[in-house]
């Protein structure tokens, strides 16, 4: 192999070093660290988060980053995410947050929260149909119910989606009847567009 191609192997694998990293490597750290860090050595992106980093000798990459929630964040989130779960789930959720596995806990709790958060109100995807994006997924038995709106008004807990019981029926969706009738938010749904529900 010459130098020449040497070079030009050297020079790709490091264009692509970001991309790859972002893929595969995502670093999780706490808030403290991530302030900790001298500003040479992080950065953010559009809204994503990195550090410079030696990955194994391969050279200095950016390595895409995620911040772990903290116990704080975690009880300012429930107080949104408290209006969208059963009052079994809830008591699950805070279980959670103080067992071994509270760090999990204190991540989705703030995730989903951050879901609810970001999606759209009221009329928001109106005419869109199957095409709207289901930000969140209840079931319980063989029915599931995809909410694609939320309530604009916060005293409100009804919704707008796709329900999966005998047959698929968009319409509105009451959250406190599903919720105090069992329903279980989807912990792990990925949003997708209601027609692939």
């Amino acid at each position: 192999m010459n130098t020449q191609t040497t070079n030009q192997q050297s020079a790709s694998t490091n264009a692509i070093n970001v991309e790859t990293h972002q893929k595969a490597n995502v670093r999780r750290i706490s808030k403290p660290e991530w302030l900790k860090l001298h500003s040479d050595f992080k950065s953010e992106i559009n809204g994503q988060k990195y550090i410079l980093s030696d990955e194994g000798g391969r050279g200095t990459c950016l390595v895409p980053v995620e911040l772990m929630a903290t116990k704080s964040d975690a009880t300012v989130a429930i107080k949104t995410l408290r209006r969208f779960v059963s009052p079994a789930q809830l008591r699950t959720l805070a279980d959670g947050c103080r067992s071994e596995e509270m760090q999990f806990f204190f991540d989705k709790i703030v995730e989903m929260t951050g879901i609810i958060n970001g999606m759209p109100q009221t009329y928001q995807t109106d005419g869109q149909g199957e095409d709207a994006i289901a930000h969140l997924h209840y079931f319980i038995g063989d029915s599931d119910f995809y909410i694609t709106e939320k309530d604009m008004y916060e005293e409100q807990h009804q919704a707008f989606g796709l329900v999966k019981m005998w047959e698929r029926e968009l319409g509105y969706i009451s959250i406190d009847e599903i919720t105090h009738a069992g329903a279980e938010l989807d912990l792990h749904w990925t949003p997708k567009p209601i027609k692939d529900c």
